[in-house]
């Protein structure tokens, strides 16, 4: 009899987690996943004329993680978390499921596209629209500089404001590390 009871907390240890987090996994971040995608081919198609250089770029200034993580981020607030105004608590689980969910369905490259469409404003004002905003050109257009100061606001953009000289000396570092790799 103790060991049936043994065998069955076990089991229910074992299963009631597994249960949780697959409820949790298609509430919580399954849903969105099409409209994730559609971020992703926006982004991509913004920039397919100069997807290496604002790739590297952008790569020098917060690396494939950095990119990951705030894309990813920026996507959560966006799409679910400014809506539904859940706990800190909540914040944080969700961004978590949110990150490790983005590499079961996305690649580097889908999440480069995820950035462009996100980093800037609430997933409404792309690259392409912030060239226009802070340097008056076409992001195709920009020289390497005005690129990396872009870019380089993106994690700060209070601090690193384009055409700044915080924003110049983030971007000789940028710059430095692009043309290191």
């Amino acid at each position: 009899m103790l060991m049936r009871i043994v065998k069955f907390v076990g089991i229910t240890i074992l299963v009631v987690p597994v249960v949780s987090l697959s409820v949790y996994w298609f509430v919580c971040f399954q849903p969105y996943v099409h409209e994730l995608r559609k971020l992703s081919l926006n982004g991509t198609e913004t920039i397919k004329h100069d997807h290496d250089r604002i790739y590297r770029t952008a790569v020098a200034a917060d690396g494939e993680k950095g990119i990951r993580i705030w894309s990813i981020r920026s996507a959560y607030y966006n799409l679910s978390f400014k809506d539904y105004g859940k706990s800190k608590l909540n914040w944080h689980l969700d961004n978590l499921l949110w990150y490790f969910g983005s590499y079961l369905y996305f690649n580097e490259q889908q999440v480069f596209g995820i950035w462009i469409e996100c980093a800037f404003n609430e997933c409404t004002n792309d690259i392409e629209n912030a060239s226009r905003r802070y340097f008056g050109l076409e992001l195709s257009k920009l020289s390497d500089d005005q690129l990396a100061e872009l870019v380089g606001s993106v994690k700060a953009p209070k601090i690193f404001i384009p055409g700044s000289e915080r924003a110049k000396e983030r971007a000789k570092i940028i710059l430095f590390k692009s043309d290191s790799t």
